[in-house]
């Protein structure tokens, strides 16, 4: 039972933490990318779900368009010419979430089945 607690104050340890660090990287720095106009730098690693957090943890509405993310190359689910929309930035979140949770999920279930051949079991 000890066990059980100390891995559950871990998890929502992680989570308080990890809710921290989304506002503070989200509330603050996307709006310094929004004021300076940083967003010509996003396009080798974003995705959109900070967009999304952003527009989230702000109470905001998502645009409807999304000119910045135009160039990114991680948001595969889009019309062929225009502006990325909304609908299209939480289909692109959506399937990086499930590619990220299926990692996480799937990973170790491989090490396990490694482990198990390897000890011969």
């Amino acid at each position: 039972m000890a066990r059980t607690t100390a891995k559950q104050r871990a998890v929502v340890a992680l989570a308080i933490a990890l809710g921290f660090h989304a506002l503070s990287d989200i509330l603050l720095w996307q709006r310094i990318f929004e004021a300076n106009k940083l967003w010509t730098f996003d396009t080798d690693y974003q995705t959109g779900h900070v967009d999304v957090l952003y527009y989230w943890l702000d109470a905001k509405p998502i645009p409807d368009v999304l000119p910045w993310l135009d160039r990114s190359r991680l948001i595969f689910i889009r019309s062929a010419g225009g502006d990325v929309t909304n609908l299209e930035l939480l289909a692109s979140t959506a399937f990086w979430i499930g590619v990220w949770m299926g990692t996480l999920v799937l990973l170790p279930r491989i090490r396990s089945i490694r482990w198990r051949d390897r000890l011969g079991g």
